[in-house]
């Protein structure tokens, strides 16, 4: 249909409407014009009773009035008195059911709740036969209720006539566009052939984009147009399990990423959070307020915000926060990435690494001042001394020794931080590598009088062990235990087999550590304050020694300790390893 029939229709159409409209709103004029003459009249035989009967007056509401003034009613009227409370107190009509029907009627409603003067209604199709209208006042006598006038009649209205002139006027409006229609669709309905079977195949597709569709090519004219859109809705459907495909992937990567990430949508105020980034935020105190003002400033700015927080509350921790805006079409920025580091263990191992240096420093500073300040007295003239440069000689060799095993245990420390080749670990029993450490240090024993005990069982005794693990564990605990305990005590070794582990304990009655100093007894160059000093000569490094091979054997190291009255160490290590 050309662009000029469709907008005749369209005119029809619309004239056919404001015709529609006339006529109700004719025929609603006339029946509202109706209804307020009647209820004027209504009314005012209902004021006409009230005055000739006295009404107002309450000793007038006798029975005989009641009949009097039903007397001077039509028959088709019917006349109901009530009290103030509703009750109804005369009813022209006998008809017993119509109590029941009057007490429900609107305009009594309204005049006994809503406390209206008058009220009217119409009631069509009414239980009381054809529609009628009630009218209904109020009777007062110095502004107090006194009671309910309702006077209802039969509905007289032109309505019979404007129906059969509305329902003519319709069916042949109706008739005649009708017609017209019918040319109309017979006309249009070969140009629309093509929606008849593409559309719902398409709706559908649009619905479900994951089922494959296709239009069957029902006629050679259109074959162009279906090939066309069933082209398109292969490509579509692909593109699309590509997109759920990249989706899923992005998701799985995001949950299983061990850094935080926050997505956020500037348009909705919406977030999206993998659960690294939840338990970020629920163990850091603080930090969603950091976020959201990263959030606002990079959203301002449309630049990339970062910044580096520490949190000390309920975890200590350190965080590198990233907010990154990310732009779409005409510049808009919709999207909010932020990142979220945990550099808690950098930073922890860049504290460690700095102690470490500035513990090496002073560790290697004492012992070569004193090498390097007793060599100069000698070359100064004390070597003429042979008793004073004897002396000399002997602390420079001591301060040597203590350079050099404070240099093996560096290098032990450092052999514990890197990967050690499987081939080449020399397995030995693990009684005999505790038999050669305790003759080793037999010198210092006797000198201090110690009482050494071993308890070595035999399954123990004879268990392989990697030496070169072993015996450092071995010497570091030994050495710490002759050292630190005073002339005269007792050193127990015990070696067992428990549960699959090689337990090894070593016991002394020495000076002992204080608790709160306890958590710290394994860091490299840490000594207890008090009881355990410089002059030993321990470096530091020989707990630390011990820790890192545990863990290297992957076992595990206890300490029990009292001051005054010794320590514990027990070392487990599992037997496959």
């Amino acid at each position: 249909m050309t662009r000029s029939k469709r907008k005749q229709m369209k005119l029809f159409f619309i004239f056919v409407l404001l015709c529609f409209a006339a006529v109700f709103l004719i025929q609603h004029f006339f029946t509202q014009q109706g209804i307020a003459q009647q209820t004027e009249m209504l009314f005012k035989e209902t004021d006409w009773l009230i005055r000739s009967y006295h009404l107002t007056e309450k000793e007038n509401w006798t029975d005989d009035t009641f009949l009097k003034m039903s007397s001077t009613i039509d028959d088709t009227q019917r006349l109901v008195l009530l009290d103030p409370t509703g009750v109804i107190l005369y009813d022209s009509d006998k008809n017993k059911n119509s109590e029941k029907v009057l007490s429900q009627t609107p305009e009594i409603e309204a005049l006994l709740k809503d406390n209206h003067e008058k009220a009217s209604f119409l009631d069509k199709g009414s239980a009381l036969g054809s529609d009628v209208l009630h009218t209904g006042k109020q009777i007062r006598e110095d502004y107090e209720l006194v009671g309910i006038i309702s006077l209802s009649d039969k509905y007289y209205g032109i309505e019979g006539s404007l129906n059969r002139l509305k329902w003519g006027l319709i069916v042949g409006t109706v008739f005649l566009f009708g017609t017209v229609y019918y040319l109309q669709f017979y006309l249009e309905s070969r140009s629309r052939r093509p929606l008849k079977y593409a559309l719902p195949v398409i709706q559908e597709f649009l619905r479900h984009p994951e089922n494959r569709q296709k239009i069957e090519i029902q006629s050679q004219e259109w074959s162009n147009l279906y090939d066309s859109l069933n082209q398109l809705m292969k490509s579509t459907n692909k593109l699309y399990f590509q997109q759920l495909f990249s989706e899923e992937k992005l998701a799985f990567i995001l949950e299983n990423l061990t850094i935080g990430v926050v997505i956020f949508q500037t348009k909705d105020q919406s977030r999206n959070l993998n659960q690294v980034a939840k338990d970020l935020i629920r163990e850091s105190d603080g930090l969603e307020e950091e976020l959201n003002h990263l959030l606002k400033k990079a959203e301002k700015t449309k630049h990339e915000a970062q910044k580096e927080v520490y949190f000390s509350f309920p975890f200590e921790r350190y965080l590198n926060i990233v907010v990154k805006p990310l732009y779409f079409s005409e510049g808009e920025n919709t999207e909010l990435v932020a990142i979220l580091y945990d550099i808690t263990d950098i930073r922890k191992i860049e504290q460690l690494h700095s102690d470490f240096i500035r513990n090496l420093s002073h560790e290697l500073k004492t012992p070569t001042t004193s090498i390097l300040g007793f060599t100069e007295t000698l070359l100064d003239g004390a070597l003429e001394d042979s008793e004073v440069s004897g002396k000399f000689v002997e602390i420079i060799d001591k301060e040597a020794r203590r350079l050099s095993r404070l240099i093996q245990n560096i290098l032990l420390i450092m052999r514990t931080e890197q990967e050690f080749d499987v081939d080449s670990i020399i397995w030995m029993p693990a009684g005999k590598v505790i038999q050669e450490e305790v003759e080793h240090y037999m010198p210092q024993i006797l000198s201090k009088e110690l009482s050494v005990t071993q308890e070595i069982s035999d399954e123990a005794d004879v268990m392989p062990i990697p030496r070169e693990h072993f015996q450092p564990i071995i010497k570091n605990l030994l050495e710490n235990a002759v050292n630190y305990t005073e002339v005269g005590g007792n050193v127990t070794l015990k070696l067992q087999i428990s549960n699959k582990h090689l337990v090894l304990k070593v016991i002394d009655n020495g000076v002992g550590i204080p608790l709160e100093e306890q958590k710290r007894i394994f860091e490299k160059f840490y000594r207890v304050s008090k009881s355990r000093q410089r002059n030993t000569g321990g470096s530091g490094l020989g707990l630390a020694i011990v820790a890192n091979y545990v863990k290297l054997m992957q076992g595990t190291i206890e300490l029990e300790s009292e001051v005054g009255k010794g320590t514990v160490f027990t070392v487990s290590i599992p037997q496959m390893f």
